[in-house]
């Protein structure tokens, strides 16, 4: 089996930050789509939140299916 490195570079931290601040969008994202779209809104995060579900799916699958190192580049090769 491969033994992954326990380390971070300066690539994997600035990731890591960018997407907690692209992650934290969604309190300004719920009330911009609720202003512009209404009560609609509340239907279009459940559809969003069940098209993400179904995502997570397809990767919780590929990986029981590819027990490989390397995510969708794996699933692919």
């Amino acid at each position: 089996m491969v033994a992954l490195k326990r380390e971070l570079s300066l690539f994997d931290l600035t990731n890591i930050v960018v997407g907690a601040v692209i992650g934290s969008d969604i309190y300004v994202a719920s009330a911009l789509t609720a202003s512009l779209v209404g009560p609609f809104s509340v239907v279009l995060w459940v559809v969003a939140g069940v098209m993400a579900m179904v995502l997570a799916l397809i990767f919780a699958y590929s990986a029981y299916y590819v027990p490989k190192v390397g995510g969708p580049f794996a699933y692919v090769s």
